[in-house]
């Protein structure tokens, strides 16, 4: 708009105004003024705040959340120093607590560096202090604190017998239990009485066996540690103890084991703590602190003046300790998410009540007009008093312009995009996100607000060119719109992602980094070291061989023959190619020898020919895969074809060979034949042959399309043919000259082709008479030397090396299910793969040779044990010290003054045949370091110039002799004097190898062997005389054996890696270890002595001078300790997978990095790697999660994102708003919650509000006066919409398979959580009754389960029942996932094998893997079957498997519980969201209600209930004699997520129908929220479903209008239903125990989580799946009545309607409310009824102060 228009209605204005108060237009404050305060409110901006509650227990401690935090994040050590200083500090308000808790914090994580080398540990002490200080402000370890509080509780149930006593006790500061016989104290004095009592009570147990033999059987809970305890270091101890080592030492010991509940800093802790230490250090007792804080702990004023307090029961430092309300005293949580999206109001679902209750309190008004301030109703009635139309009309003008200018100011930022605008809006958010200044901020600004921002970034901005070309350019590599996350290379889901699990990680990492230190190493060792990747864990492909060995050797090659000179060399192309092509078009050509294929083949075998076969097609289809043949003979002469099921006769008869000789097997001979050939005139000669004899076999009977021709088996006589045939022609044109043929006569000619062929035949009779496979046989030298080749290799006949990566025709068979000829594109493609994956990643690159390259890594000899980490998980020991292997003698390999990087212990009893042949191997492999291998002894020739293997070794020698009584032989002790030797230590392995000869009992067998090895006879003599230093030293050992191996009796270890032969069941050799330690090289130890190395030369004196004199036995050390620690580490790994390192990547315009190293060459401990589409959901809530770990930990985190935008969209991506809760860290009294700011959020569209958590919380709204379903901000009159939401349980989760069938999940075994752990319920094998607090079934998808827990101790149980009848739990594989840090921990199952141990102590709930067995006598008994006979064929009768065939049961009569007036309850479920369903729920309540007599049970799904709704629920409940529960399921993160609420809402009320309900409920009738009942339900009730698993009703036909509407009867449906009837939803009945009979439920949700991945399947989901799967799942079609809607049937049914929903109506749309008035003559009256009764309760001031009486969790 121009200036001059704006000042034309500046004066405008003026004149209208003069005008209208000169005429008294303008009307007194006092007559408009409820008018202006309603149009003030109108036009206002509103806010919105949105908190969470934890309804599970209230607020804890700072203080005590920050030692938590410590304790995990640094150790016990820095724990107990932070207990250590509240002694003497005080702090009187909130801000000082504050202060002095991080301060406190900063001194026990930290501490003042005295000396100056401690200086370097400072930075990353900082970072420990920065993620404890995160950590602390997420609120992250308070659930830790409530599970302490929670087995308190227990501990006082059991030891306080007084009732009466017993709530004083609980409620009390402090207090301990004392020993293990329920001895107890609440003080220091009651402490010291009892601890002298139980110490009495200890020496009284050490006199008595049969009392200490019972004594190991704990009888209380508190007795079984936890992995959080804190145990009080004893001042003896090398280590901090464990929980579970405190009590195993106490019994040793025989000391009482005190637990402490208590809050540090109180003074009952200070007094107990100080006595109890005391006590430790006069070794009397054992002593562990579980932290409680007791809301009497507000009363001592030590725990409020030394900030103990802080935080606890949302104390504030304030000298006013009461809140009001308990709710005051719950935990307000931060880490959760909140998303307003914009709602399609298609069809009006606002509940109109809102609007009539402000007109009833304000008047008619009207609708106001009001623009840019002005009312223009009011100026409009102020000037029709005063008359006048041409006023009117400027009036009009005036407004029309003012809303130009209105929209010119803000812009109509809602207005629709045109398609070709809406395509480039996820290019130009990344154009506005990279280029910002902050663009971690922009990333959140714009992803949180995209619906006001993208017209005007659509309107203003324009695609970069290089943009889009970045863009295109990535997504050769990563696909459109995919999200990938990684912390230090660990992946991390990001739609599951939150700040709890990012900060787990983090503290994971900066553990790590501590261990790490440990071995000696700084700080930019430890970072180098958690930045690793494993290699090989991603793809888990099989081992890598070698292949340039001899005689291996292709018959063609793409780079130097002639024929491929016009392909091109360019990898880029060929990715370019591939990428075009997706895998349709074959392979593109390039020239380059880039897949190399070994064929390893019996040619007397199918499988072997067809290898062959396949390949040759490859070639001569041109695809660039280049083939060499290794043919290989069998002596086994009934092996022949027998692996075939097409060749023969014809009929099954083996065809005999007439021309075999009698001695001889066919691939024998035709071994000798090809390896001649190819010796002689070479490969491609060779490959002629083969290909001659497999073409040249009788064809017995043609193919078809679906099977290939009958082929007869090849005969001898025409492999001789072939063989003569091709090699004659090369000897005559040999023998003619070439080029000279044509000139040479007939006759010469002749001559010459006759004496070949002369000479050919007895080649191929001296062939047939070589029976024996020998060398120096010349005709049979060839073949017996690729055999042994092969052999030597590990590798089998009809096998193939596709670029060195071995598969077999056995494995191909096992795990593809197809011969390795049929799956050799399978093989090839997956290869391929990698190949692709080299080329992006930049680390195949043009200049490169492409056979050196796929040959680069690759093992001499084919060991699966020990190189396929797949098929063969590595077995590594736990960390051992790194002084460990700095202080013991070891046996180096080649140089002795260099670092050694692989590290071998050899345990071996050379007293003992097997242990001797075990030391031997070991030996001469360590020999072949000094001296030349020995026909090939060690195989450590390095053919590629690769530094000796062996060399790079060194060993200590380990003798696992169980005993100290048993007493060694000369031969063990001289072994163990050996390995002391100080002088030529390079002739040991000899030494050792002569010792182990053993002379036969010769006692001068020592002497020789001294002799022979070459070592100084005097130092040797000297050591093996010395009796006590040698008893020492296989003391040592055994007792190293015991403490670190388990007691192993042979293995090697390989820097940690344990191979044992008896578990592998396998021996090795010399050539063994070679391999094992070039696969530990490759994987881990060369990075290792990479950083060792490079850390060692970065090392500084005080004056700075680089230090490079580190002993080399302390590099090898730390190599082998680090080496160690990486293995664990990728073990971990192993089990989640790898995310590769993003550097391949284009980043100039598509990306930023926060963080990275900076200029004084500081590292960043925690690098995080993010790819992802800026306008996804998931941007949406990483976002502000990542400024949180960014703002948190600065610059010791360093942040790359690179932006995946989709191209080119065709819709609008995001159509929502979101903020994200965390807590101010700089001040931790605010309450954390999200705040949606004024102006933020349009006014008039209608918005519904979802909330987005961390995956394991159950979530409810708590309170909220608006509809956040329908929530419209111009109608609001506060400022500020307020709601609450409570966080109500935590869900242990998991995953159960039965080890018996693992591919068979126990499916429909019940298993329920329990609430108390009792040992002695254990050890007497009984359980407490009514001690379920939750249960469900085992899903056959995936096995998973869940059930709701609060933070504690639990008992995961099998249900009494049929599941304990057929099932027990496997005690050892009960497995403990923690996902925050992805580690394993064996869970403790009870004796009975119906339980295991559960502990909830995060905010992360429990997720564990649950094996089954069938018991004894049930193995094929099935758990949903009820009566056993079923199960047996013999016992089941003619007519009971007639209908189990036709889907009938034997059904036993089931209880039916009855009423005093013999009528049965009927169980109704149904579904609500917003105010307007919930007025329709009570409508549709009552007209059940008033239409059945029979008792009624209602159960609603509380997800999406309100507030209101919840506490009207009672009250209508007792008005209306029904009753209602309230019950969820949270969906599993396996299944695919739905992210608009209404689907989610449809989804839940088919998907989870078998677990949602408690498992007693048999039966439930789903009637829709919007529907009017008008029929008995107890009719419905009793209907027979006949077999199916639920009724529904079929859809009307009769309404002839909405026939173009009647999808079903067209297209897909048509087709699909194949006559079936398609039924609606609106109402069904389930028989919920034949739904789980037949696993419905597990069918269903199958079905849907693949068609829910095509956005175009399941457009009405809750309808569309049921209809979808009848074919297996088959519903029973309800009688028509039961179901009328307008939409879809005929006015003249109508009268015989039983029940009428309100449909919508896709043809006029009609608003609910209006047809529901129009279309039911008693829906008026209904709501009449209830509205009244609603405006009852809520004028009685009940509302809100009534809980509801039942609510399943």
């Amino acid at each position: 708009m121009t200036k001059t228009t704006t000042r034309t209605l500046t004066v405008f204005s003026l004149v209208l105004i003069t005008f209208l108060l000169l005429s008294g237009g303008v009307s007194s404050k006092s007559s408009d003024e409820h008018r202006q305060q309603k149009a003030t409110a109108k036009t206002r901006e509103k806010s919105i705040d949105v908190s969470l509650v934890s309804s599970l227990f209230p607020a804890t401690s700072h203080a005590l959340e920050t030692a938590e935090a410590i304790s995990t994040c640094c150790g016990e050590e820095k724990f107990w120093q932070f207990v250590s200083v509240w002694r003497n500090q005080n702090a009187l308000n909130g801000k000082r607590c504050q202060r002095f808790i991080e301060s406190a914090m900063r001194r026990a994580v930290g501490g003042p560096p005295e000396k100056e080398e401690e200086k370097e540990n400072a930075r990353e002490e900082t970072m420990m202090t920065s993620a404890v200080k995160m950590s602390v402000g997420l609120r992250q370890f308070a659930p830790r604190l409530k599970m302490f509080q929670t087995l308190k509780d227990e501990a006082v149930e059991e030891v306080v017998r007084d009732d009466l006593k017993k709530e004083e006790v609980k409620t009390a500061c402090c207090f301990a239990t004392v020993g293990a016989r329920g001895r107890y104290a609440t003080d220091v004095a009651s402490l010291r009485t009892e601890v002298s009592e139980a110490r009495k009570e200890e020496a009284e147990v050490e006199r008595s066996e049969e009392e200490n033999d019972a004594r190991r059987k704990p009888r209380y809970s508190y007795l079984v540690p936890t992995e959080f305890d804190h145990a009080y270091p004893t001042g003896k101890e090398s280590d901090i103890m464990e929980g579970n080592e405190v009590e195993e030492k106490a019994k040793k010991e025989r000391l009482p084991m005190v637990y402490l509940y208590a809050a540090t800093g109180s003074q009952c802790f200070l007094d107990m703590h100080e006595f109890l230490a005391e006590k430790i250090d006069e070794e009397e007792v054992r002593y562990v602190l579980r932290p409680v804080f007791e809301k009497s702990c507000l009363n001592d004023e030590k725990a409020v003046k030394q900030c103990t307090a802080y935080g606890a029961f949302n104390y504030d430092g304030d000298t006013k300790n009461e809140k009001e309300d308990k709710d005051d005293e719950l935990l307000r949580v931060p880490g959760f998410g909140v998303e307003l999206a914009i709602k399609n109001m298609e069809y009006k679902a606002v509940d109109d009540q809102i609007t009539a209750k402000d007109d009833e309190e304000g008047g008619d008004d009207g609708d106001e007009e009001i623009v840019l301030g002005f009312n223009f109703k009011t100026l409009r009635e102020r000037l029709a008093e005063k008359g006048g139309e041409d006023a009117q009309e400027k009036l009009d003008g005036f407004k029309k312009q003012l809303e130009m200018e209105e929209k010119s100011i803000k812009g109509d930022m809602f207005e629709p995009l045109p398609k070709w605008k809406i395509a480039n809006l996820g290019l130009l958010a990344t154009q506005k996100i990279v280029s910002a200044n902050d663009p971690l901020s922009m990333l959140r600004d714009v992803t949180q607000n995209f619906p006001s921002l993208m017209n005007k970034m659509a309107n203003t901005m324009r695609v970069q060119k290089k943009t889009r070309d970045e863009v295109k350019e990535n997504q050769r590599a990563v696909p459109p719109s995919s999200v990938i996350m990684s912390l230090n290379g660990q992946p991390m889901e990001l739609d599951t992602v939150d700040a709890f699990a990012i900060t787990d990680r983090v503290i994971s990492e900066l553990r790590d980094a501590e261990r790490v230190r440990t071995i000696g190493l700084g700080e930019k060792a430890a970072a180098e070291t958690l930045h690793l990747r494993p290699k090989g864990v991603r793809m888990k492909e099989p081992p890598k061989i070698d292949v340039t060995f001899s005689p291996v050797e292709f018959s063609y090659d793409f780079e130097k023959d002639k024929q491929y000179e016009k392909w091109s060399k360019s990898y880029s192309k060929f990715l370019k190619a591939m990428m075009e092509s997706q895998g349709q078009g074959g392979l593109p050509p390039i020239r380059r020898n880039l897949i190399n294929i070994v064929a390893i083949v019996n040619l007397g075998t199918a499988e072997g020919m067809e290898i062959v076969n396949v390949l040759e097609r490859y070639r001569k289809m041109n695809i660039p895969v280049r083939y060499a043949i290794l043919a290989i003979g069998n002596d086994d002469k009934t092996q022949l074809f027998e692996d075939d099921d097409y060749m023969g006769d014809g009929f099954g008869e083996e065809i005999p060979d007439d021309s075999l000789p009698d001695t001889q097997t066919y691939s024998n001979l035709v071994a000798k034949c090809a390896h001649y050939i190819l010796a002689k005139y070479g490969a491609k000669p060779m490959r002629a042959f083969a290909i001659d004899i497999i073409e040249g076999r009788e064809q017995l009977a043609a193919g078809d399309y679906f099977s290939p021709p009958v082929m007869a088996p090849p005969k001898w006589e025409d492999a001789r043919s072939s063989f003569i045939q091709i090699a004659r022609a090369i000897e005559v044109s040999n023998a003619l000259g070439k080029g000279n043929e044509k000139s040479v006569s007939v006759t010469d000619r002749k001559e010459v082709m006759e004496r070949v062929v002369k000479e050919l035949n007895d080649v191929l009779d001296k062939m047939e008479d070589d029976e024996d496979e020998d060398e120096n046989k010349k005709y049979s030298a060839d073949a017996l030397k690729a055999k042994r080749a092969i052999e030597s290799r590990g590798l089998e006949s009809n096998s193939v090396l596709i670029n060195g990566v071995y598969y077999d025709s056995e494995t191909s068979r096992r795990t593809l299910g197809a011969s390795l000829s049929r799956a050799m594109g399978h093989l090839i493609g997956s290869v391929v793969q990698n190949l692709q994956q080299a080329i992006h990643t930049k680390q195949l690159k043009e200049d490169m040779d492409a056979y050196a390259f796929v040959n680069k890594g690759a093992a001499k000899k084919l060991r699966p044990e020990i190189q396929d980490e797949s098929a063969f998980p590595p077995t590594f020991l736990p960390e051992i010290p790194h002084l460990f292997y700095i202080s013991k003698t070891w046996i180096e390999g080649g140089a002795q003054n260099e670092a050694k990087p692989v590290s071998i212990w050899v345990v071996a009893n050379p007293d003992c045949a097997l242990g001797k042949a075990h030391l031997s191997e070991a030996m001469k492999f360590l020999r072949s370091s000094y001296d030349e291998p020995e026909n090939g002894e060690g195989q450590d020739a390095s053919d590629d110039g690769r530094e000796s293997v062996a060399k790079q070794t060194r060993f200590f020698f380990v003798n696992p002799q169980m005993s100290d009584s048993a007493k060694p032989t000369l031969v063990a002790r001289a072994v163990v004097a050996a390995t002391q030797l100080t002088s030529a230590r390079e002739h040991i392995p000899t030494l050792v190898l002569e010792l182990l000869k053993d002379g036969d009992g010769d006692k001068n067998f020592i002497d020789r062997a001294v002799r022979a090895s070459g070592v100084k006879a005097d130092e040797f003599r000297k050591l093996f005389r010395n009796e006590e230093t040698i008893d020492y030293l296989l003391k040592l050992q055994r007792t190293i054996n015991a403490k670190h191996l388990g007691n192993t009796r042979r293995a090697f270890v390989v820097n940690g890696r344990l191979l044992d032969p008896v578990v592998l069941n396998t021996e090795f050799d010399a050539s063994d270890l070679h391999v094992v330690a070039e696969a530990d090289l490759e994987k881990r130890s060369n990075d290792a002595r990479k950083i060792v190395e490079r850390d060692a030369q970065e090392k500084t004196d005080p004056k700075g001078v680089t230090t490079t004199n580190v002993p080399f036995r302390i590099i090898s050390a730390r190599i082998a300790a680090l080496s160690h620690f990486i293995a664990k580490r990728y073990e971990q790994a192993a089990s989640r997978g790898v995310v590769e390192s993003l550097e391949f990547l284009s980043t100039n315009r598509t990306a930023f990095t926060l963080g990275k190293d900076d200029a004084q060459g500081n590292v960043s401990m925690v690098e995080i790697e993010v790819i992802l589409d800026p306008l996804s959901k998931e941007a949406q809530r990483i976002a502000p999660v990542l400024k949180v770990l960014k703002d948190s930990l600065g610059n010791h985190a360093s942040l790359k994102v690179i932006m995946n935008p989709v191209e080119k969209l065709s819709d609008v991506p995001l159509s929502s708003y979101f903020r994200y809760c965390a807590q101010d860290l700089t001040d931790w009294s605010k309450s954390p919650k999200v705040v949606f700011e004024a102006g933020s959020l349009p006014q008039s569209k209608t918005l519904t509000a979802h909330l987005d958590h961390p995956e394991p919380w159950m979530v409810t709204t708590k309170k909220a006066k608006y509809d956040l379903d329908n929530l419209i901000l111009e109608n609001v009159k506060e400022d500020t919409v307020f709601a609450e939401y409570s966080l109500e349980s935590l869900l242990v989760t998991g995953h159960a398979f039965d080890g018996g069938n693992p591919r068979n999940p126990p499916r429909g075994t019940q298993v329920v959580l329990q609430k108390k752990w009792f040992m002695e319920d254990i050890h007497e094998q009984k359980e407490i009754k009514d001690n379920a607090i939750a249960g469900t079934i085992i899903m056959a998808n995936l096995g998973y389960f869940q059930l709701p827990a609060s933070p504690g101790r639990f008992a995961l149980a099998l249900k009494e029942g049929r599941s304990r009848d057929v099932y027990e739990m496997v005690s050892t594989d009960l497995i403990n996932i923690d996902d925050r840090t992805n580690t394993f921990s064996s869970g403790r199952t009870d004796p009975s094998k119906f339980r295991a141990e559960i502990t909830v102590a995060s905010w992360s709930g429990k997720r564990v893997e649950m094996k089954l067995r069938k018991r004894a006598g049930f193995e094929m008994a099935d758990v949903l079957s009820e009566d056993d006979d079923e199960n047996d064929e013999n016992k089941r009768g003619l007519g009971s498997k007639i209908s189990s065939l036709f889907g009938g049961k034997n059904k036993k009569k089931k209880q039916v519980q009855l009423d005093e007036n013999g009528l049965e309850t009927i169980h109704i479920f149904s579904v609500a969201t917003g105010h307007l369903y919930e007025r329709f729920l009570k409508i549709m309540m009552a007209s059940v209600r008033r239409h059945t007599k029979n008792p009624l049970k209602f159960w609603f799904i509380k997800n999406w209930l309100s507030p209101s709704f919840k506490d009207f629920l009672p009250h209508f409940a007792k008005k209306y004699n029904v009753e209602y529960e309230l019950i969820t399921y949270k969906w599993p993160t396996w299944l695919h997520k739905q992210t608009e609420k209404q689907r989610i809402i449809w989804a839940y009320k088919i998907l989870f129908l078998d677990v949602i309900f408690p498992l007693s409920l048999e039966k439930v009738v789903f009637v829709d929220a919007d529907q009017i009942v008008r029929g008995d339900m107890n009719e419905l009730w009793n209907i027979d479903l006949q077999g199916a698993p639920y009724g529904y009703t079929p859809m009307c036909d009769n309404n002839k209008e909405m026939e173009g509407f009647r999808f079903w009867k067209q297209g897909f449906w048509k087709t699909h239903l194949r006559g079936k009837p398609y039924h609606i939803s609106a109402l069904y009945v389930v028989d919920l125990k034949r739904f789980r009979e037949l696993a419905a439920g597990d069918q269903l949700r199958g079905m849907y989580d693949q068609l829910s991945k095509d956005p175009g399947s399941l457009a009405n989901l809750d309808q569309d799946l049921p209809n979808f799967a009848q074919h297996q799942v088959p519903i029973f079609s309800l009688p028509m009545p039961w179901l009328w809607c307008e939409s879809w049937c005929g006015n003249e049914t109508k009268a015989a309607a039983k029940t009428i929903d309100l449909c919508n109506n896709p043809l006029t749309k009609e608003p609910k409310l209006v047809g529901a008035a129009r279309i039911v003559s008693e829906w008026t009256e209904l709501d009449n009824e209830v509205r009244a009764y609603t405006s009852e309760v809520e004028k009685s001031g009940l509302l809100g102060n009534t809980k509801p009486p039942h609510d399943e969790l």
